[in-house]
């Protein structure tokens, strides 16, 4: 994703080389707001979207 710069755009090539039976959840952790990202995967996978997981900065983590 780093490289392309665009989560929507590498969800979507994984959607696309990833067979059927493999569930699809897409690590949301880069670019942009996390929630707006979330939404706009969703919208661009629809069914074929499982989860998303929400990655958190090393320095947010507790514990």
């Amino acid at each position: 994703m780093i490289i392309s710069g665009d989560t929507i755009k590498e969800a979507q090539v994984c959607n696309t080389c990833t067979p059927e039976n493999v569930p699809r959840i897409i690590l949301i952790d880069t670019f942009k707001n996390k929630a707006e990202e979330s939404i706009r995967v969703a919208t661009a996978l629809k069914k074929d979207l499982l989860a998303v997981r929400l990655g958190i900065p090393i320095k947010q983590r507790t514990g």
